[in-house]
């Protein structure tokens, strides 16, 4: 998976969690491997939205800025589903659950390519109607809300590695001795260069001198 990361959450957060996302959709018949990209960014209208695109397969999700104020009573989220209690969900909830929405389009275009029946009658909705797609979001999305502090402590420590590729920085002295050491091994370098042209060149004046074409001084005879 290619990710595309346009707002101010960390790719590594990002990253984790729809790893998370496919797990929970289709545990191991889908996975991060199975669509092209994703990409998450700010959107100037609605509070958030979202795209399941295909060939490649890829899925949007946007969301509005942190500064934008959210609804206090949270967003409902499965306005389609009638016979279910609506779920309010805040800004970061929000941005899991299109996420989950769009991975599972993604996965029932998958699933039907392998062969699954379609999802609406007469096999017109290739990526499964919403309302079917609706209840496997809500699926996922009580796992997610129900286990909420866990999940967000994990997706959003900072990676170990992260620091240990941070170099430790060096202080003027050390710099200094390093650009020493350098300019010393440059400067060995062609110093030996030297010498071996100096014995070359060498060898060929002593050569004109046995055959007078020069004197010891180099002066033509």
């Amino acid at each position: 998976m290619r990710l595309e990361n346009k707002i101010e959450l960390p790719d590594y957060v990002l990253r984790r969690m729809v790893i998370w996302c496919c797990k929970e959709i289709g545990d191991k018949d889908f996975s991060t491997r199975d669509f092209y990209s994703a990409l998450f960014k700010f959107t100037r209208t609605a509070e958030w939205g979202g795209g399941a695109k295909y060939n490649p397969d890829r899925i949007e999700v946007t969301i509005c800025r942190s500064s934008k104020p959210w609804p206090k009573n949270g967003i409902n989220f499965s306005h389609r589903l009638r016979d279910t209690p609506p779920m309010k969900l805040d800004r970061f909830g929000a941005l899991v659950g299109v996420t989950v929405h769009e991975l599972c389009h993604i996965y029932t275009r998958r699933r039907e390519r392998l062969g699954a029946p379609k999802t609406r009658r007469g096999g017109r909705s290739p990526s499964g109607s919403e309302p079917r797609i609706d209840r496997m979001t809500r699926r996922v999305m009580h796992i997610f809300l129900a286990n909420r502090a866990t999940f967000e402590a994990e997706w959003f420590a900072e990676p170990e590695r992260a620091a240990a590729l941070t170099p430790p920085k060096k202080t003027r002295k050390q710099r200094n001795a390093l650009r020493a050491v350098t300019n010393f091994k440059n400067w060995k370098t062609k110093l030996k260069l030297a010498n071996t042209k100096q014995k070359k060149y060498a060898r060929d004046v002593h050569r004109y001198v046995r055959e007078e074409v020069i004197d010891k001084d180099g002066e033509l005879i």
